[in-house]
C-alpha cells in the first residue's frame, strides 16, 4: 500500500495495532465534539500549490520562550507513544531535534523523561493533566524535572 494521505495512516495503523492502542490513538475525549470539528475545520482548508517559484528566502523560525524553532510547530505529546514504538518518546525527541522543533512528553509517556531530554538539547516540554498543583500529575512533573541523582545538575 503506497501511504499518500492521513487515511492511509490511519489505515496501516488500525491494521497493525492491538484494538486498545488503536482506539487510544484514533479516538478523542468524550463524546469526540472536538475531534469531530478538528477534522472538518481541516478538511476545509485548502492549499494553494505554486510551483516554479522561487522559495529559498522563507525563513519560517520564530522565538518562542526565549527557545529557537525552525518552524511555528511543536511536536505534541502522544500518550504511551513507547506502547507503539519501541523508546517510541525517544525516537519522537529525535526527530523534533532533528527539524529543530520542541518535543512535548506526556504524562502517559513510557520512556524515562531523562533518557528523553538527553536526546532533545532544550529541556523537552511536559504536557500534565491535572487541575491544580497538587495533584498527582503536577507531583510527577516535578519529580520528571529534576536532574538525575548524581548528574551534579
Amino acid at each position: 500500500m503506497i501511504i499518500a494521505n492521513i487515511d492511509d495512516y490511519r489505515k496501516q495503523c488500525e491494521a497493525r495495532l492491538p484494538r486498545f492502542l488503536f482506539d487510544y490513538i484514533s479516538g478523542g475525549s468524550f463524546q469526540e465534539n472536538t475531534l469531530r470539528a478538528n477534522i472538518a475545520e481541516l478538511q476545509a482548508t485548502l492549499l494553494r500549490q505554486r510551483v516554479m517559484v522561487d522559495e529559498s528566502h522563507l525563513n519560517l523560525s520564530i522565538q518562542l520562550w526565549d527557545q529557537a524553532m525552525s518552524l511555528p510547530v511543536v511536536l505534541g505529546p502522544v500518550g504511551m507513544a513507547g506502547m507503539y514504538s519501541s523508546r517510541g518518546e525517544v525516537k519522537a525527541a529525535n526527530a523534533a531535534k532533528a527539524v529543530g522543533v520542541p518535543f512535548t512528553l506526556s504524562t502517559m509517556g513510557v520512556c524515562d523523561v531523562h533518557e528523553v531530554a538527553q536526546k532533545t538539547g532544550p529541556p523537552p516540554w511536559l504536557h500534565c493533566f491535572g487541575t491544580d498543583a497538587r495533584t498527582p500529575a503536577f507531583a510527577a512533573a516535578r519529580r520528571k524535572a529534576a536532574p538525575p541523582p548524581g548528574s551534579g545538575a
